[in-house]
C-alpha cells in the first residue's frame, strides 16, 4: 500500500477552466481542485514548469483566478488528450 503524499484534500471539480501562459490561451476541464492544487484535462501538451494565469469557474458560479505552474502531464491512454497537474498560488 503506498502512502498519501498530498498535503491538503482534493474535492472532485468538474468545470472548465481557462488558463493563459506567455502569449497563448486555452481551455480544459477541472477533475479535482484542492487547496494549493488542481488537475485538469487538456486537449494539448503543455511542459512541466510552464507558469500560467488560471481561471476556475466555481460552484457558485463566481471565476476565480490563480496563478500556477505545471508540476506534471501526462498523455491519457488511447487519446490525443493530456491531463496535467498545476499547483495553484494566489493572484
Amino acid at each position: 500500500m503506498t502512502r498519501e503524499r498530498r498535503r491538503f484534500q482534493r474535492r472532485e471539480l468538474r468545470t472548465p477552466v481557462r488558463f493563459q501562459w506567455k502569449d497563448a490561451a486555452a481551455g480544459g476541464l477541472a477533475r479535482d481542485i484542492s487547496e494549493r492544487g488542481l488537475r485538469m484535462d487538456l486537449n494539448e501538451f503543455i511542459p512541466i514548469r510552464t507558469t500560467m494565469l488560471v481561471d476556475v469557474c466555481l460552484d457558485s458560479g463566481k471565476v476565480q483566478r490563480f496563478s500556477g505552474e505545471v508540476v506534471w502531464v501526462e498523455q491519457k491512454r488511447f487519446s490525443e488528450r493530456y491531463q496535467a497537474g498545476v499547483a495553484l498560488f494566489p493572484v
